[in-house]
């Protein structure tokens, strides 16, 4: 059963590393005083990872090739 959970999580990782990262969301507040004026800045910032030069698809290769590896080392045929 173990062999056979390590094929399966083998053959999804080219579908989760293939996937668009997340975007990421930050919020930063700061208080204080200025010439003895209170005062708050807040910061919020999004953030997109972007894949440039095909580095998904090397990924996705990658972890194709594990999955082709694991199988291969199992014993067990890749579909």
């Amino acid at each position: 059963r173990k062999v056979r959970l390590r094929v399966e999580r083998a053959k999804a990782q080219p579908d989760a590393v293939s996937q668009t990262p997340n975007p990421s969301l930050q919020v930063q507040s700061v208080y204080g005083s200025y010439s003895n004026a209170p005062q708050m800045q807040t910061q919020i910032s999004l953030t997109q990872p972007i894949s440039l030069g095909g580095e998904r698809s090397a990924r996705r290769k990658e972890a194709e090739a594990r999955a082709n590896a694991v199988g291969s080392e199992l014993g067990i045929a890749q579909s």
